[in-house]
């Protein structure tokens, strides 16, 4: 009922009891949602097509920039094709078992039916590539290596995947001095103005190297140094 609850536990110094605060904040955006690549895409027959068909449009740049335009420009190609040819997956699958169920019991009441027997082996064909695209997004989703197909419509697995995106969220920190920030807002700045204090700094560690303390030691001639770029010899 409460997906967004955080609780933080904590110790107090004038009791032997520690306490315990729930937060019941309210589900917020988290803005863009980051690009995630899932396997069962390149089972589907139109996937090659669709990748190549803008992997091969000409681009302005050289190198891995390149590399780097193309793939920019792959991502919303491919979240449309999740989007309207792959679709709900979830769906997707019901909806081929239950054409699958239906086939076969129209089979059984009349077996010397063409139609019947047609429909049964499309209805199994496309269950068959449903359910191998619906594994295999549950095995990405939840990671879990010992999932089988039919285990994959327990409750257990559907709490396993909510709770494995529960645990990847960041909804909280405590201060120095002990104060709960679990505002989405501050939470953000925070972790943004600490990774701006480290990455993109320039290092003092060390200095430019002054090429006249390199006379003051040990000199190769030039004999020795045609030595060491002189080529192999068996």
């Amino acid at each position: 009922m409460f997906p967004d609850s955080v609780a933080v536990v904590n110790w107090d110094i004038f009791s032997d009891h520690c306490f315990c605060i729930i937060m019941t904040s309210i589900e917020v955006n988290s803005g863009v949602k980051p690009f995630r690549y899932f396997n069962m895409w390149a089972d589907h027959e139109g996937f090659k097509a669709t990748v190549l068909q803008s992997w091969t449009k000409p681009v302005e740049a050289q190198g891995l920039g390149r590399i780097m335009v193309k793939l920019r420009r792959l991502r919303p190609v491919l979240r449309h094709f999740n989007k309207h040819v792959i679709g709900n997956i979830d769906h997707k699958f019901q909806v081929a078992k239950d054409r699958y169920n239906l086939a076969q019991l129209q089979l059984q009441q009349d077996l010397q039916s063409t139609v019947f027997q047609v429909e049964e082996q499309n209805a199994l064909s496309n269950l068959v590539q449903t359910s191998r695209l619906y594994d295999s997004f549950l095995r990405q989703r939840s990671k879990v290596n010992w999932l089988r197909l039919g285990d994959d419509n327990t409750s257990f697995f559907h709490a396993y995947l909510k709770k494995c995106k529960e645990v990847n969220r960041i909804t909280s920190f405590v201060i120095e001095n002990g104060q709960i920030i679990d505002k989405y807002e501050e939470v953000v700045d925070h972790f943004l103005s600490h990774f701006r204090s480290v990455l993109g700094s320039q290092s003092k560690a060390s200095g430019a190297i002054h090429k006249e303390c390199f006379r003051h030691g040990n000199i190769l001639s030039l004999e020795q140094q045609l030595d060491l770029i002189r080529p192999f010899t068996k």
